[in-house]
């Protein structure tokens, strides 16, 4: 049988839009009365079928993952729309570095399986037509062989779409009745994993430098891109700031957090206030400085001291600077 030309090519355009598409042997009346059903969870163009949802959520099998796969579950509830504006009320981008996954509605979710390692979440709006998959929600370090859970949500307070982890449990009471969207194509790629490659020591022989009051004092506590973490081994600032408020207990803090200038500024501004919030913490849980004598605020990527133009320097404007005063 010969297919006209231009008949051939609209169902491979069709084709590869989006979807789940099978081909169904129904006959031109089926079709017609598919296509017309516009409530059904199908959709049929020609003899093209494919599915909007997919199946309900059933907790996922770690063992089917190699030992360099991770999987990303993504999902809303149905009801986090309620109290927003409209454009936050339709779909929400999500991105898995950089890669188009889905452009996630209420009351669904999505799913990848990705290699282990760091890998970037970003979250956009849809209807802001950006198509801006680099707009960071969270950097995460996965693990071999385990699923990780993120609600996707609209922060309250910066009015931007976030993924906020959520632990297993919680996460698969969440997800009961919820269908997997399917009718898109993901551009997420995990071909060929290989381990992880362990990151270099850090170096742990920096001298503090003596503390003056009412002058900023760099606490040299450093994070990756992204992170509000504390390494570990940049501590020795942090316990003599400690110390000096030990003995003077009159003396009160301020934590300034500040960021490089990669990303969306009202994110570094929230990561910032998280960064500065990471050492009033620790100096709180740890060290057992007063919360009383501390205050944590952030300057997003306002206030740099070195460029931001090179990853040393993008390094030194990741930081929390401490002043005492009287």
């Amino acid at each position: 049988m010969n297919l006209n030309p231009l008949v051939l090519s609209s169902l491979f355009a069709a084709i590869t839009l989006s979807g789940c598409q099978t081909f169904p042997n129904f006959n031109s009346h089926d079709t017609t009365s598919a296509v017309n059903s516009a409530n059904s969870s199908s959709r049929y163009i020609n003899n093209v079928h494919w599915e909007k949802k997919g199946d309900l959520f059933s907790v996922p099998n770690n063992s089917d993952l190699s030992r360099y796969q991770s999987r990303i579950v993504v999902f809303r509830q149905a009801d986090d729309v309620v109290n927003l504006r409209e454009d936050y009320q339709g779909s929400i981008n999500i991105g898995i570095d950089d890669r188009f996954q889905t452009s996630l509605q209420p009351g669904q979710y999505s799913q990848s399986i990705v290699c282990t390692g760091r890998h970037n979440l970003s979250t956009e709006i849809t209807r802001s037509k950006t198509n801006y998959l680099n707009n960071t929600a969270s950097i995460e370090t996965l693990q071999p062989k385990k699923t990780y859970y993120y609600q996707v949500i609209i922060d309250q307070r910066t009015s931007l779409p976030i993924a906020q982890p959520i632990d297993d449990a919680t996460a698969i009471s969440m997800l009961q009745n919820l269908p997997e969207q399917t009718h898109q194509i993901s551009r997420v790629v995990q071909n060929n994993c290989q381990p992880v490659a362990q990151p270099a020591p850090t170096p742990t022989d920096i001298s503090p430098e003596p503390i003056v009051v009412n002058q900023p004092i760099k606490l040299d506590v450093l994070f990756d891109f992204d992170s509000a973490n504390i390494r570990s081994s940049y501590s020795q600032k942090i316990e003599a700031v400690v110390d000096f408020m030990r003995q003077h207990p009159e003396v009160t803090a301020v934590l300034e957090g500040h960021t490089d200038s990669k990303g969306n500024a009202a994110y570094n501004q929230r990561l910032s206030e998280q960064r500065a919030q990471a050492v009033k913490d620790k100096m709180v849980n740890q060290y057992g400085i007063s919360s009383q004598r501390l205050m944590a605020q952030g300057y997003g990527e306002s206030r740099p001291v070195a460029t931001n133009d090179t990853e040393q320097g993008r390094q030194e404007n990741r930081r929390v600077v401490a002043i005492i005063s009287q």
